[in-house]
């Protein structure tokens, strides 16, 4: 499921997936409980947070895509602890 599904425009003020419907919940759930994320390297951590501040500053780096800004913010928001911001010990 979705792997023919186009890529929604980024954006830090929604989420990818449908959160009104049961596949959108699903997926969400998968998305940020994925053990990859486990082996996420302190050098991905932070080319993710650089992505993300470039986008709040309404800037891209060459052929950055929405289905990368996606991933980043869903690594992030995976790992990094909402409150300290810092990252989840495993």
């Amino acid at each position: 499921w979705g792997m023919m599904e186009k890529t929604p425009p980024f954006s830090l003020d929604t989420t990818r997936y449908d959160q009104s419907t049961w596949i959108g919940r699903t997926k969400h759930f998968f998305a940020v409980t994925n053990p990859a994320y486990l082996f996420t390297s302190e050098a991905q951590i932070k080319a993710d947070q650089e992505a993300l501040e470039r986008f709040k500053g309404g800037k891209r780096a060459a052929g950055e895509s929405d289905d990368a800004l996606w991933s980043a913010r869903t690594r992030l928001s995976a790992i990094i602890h909402p409150d300290t911001g810092k990252p989840i010990p495993p």
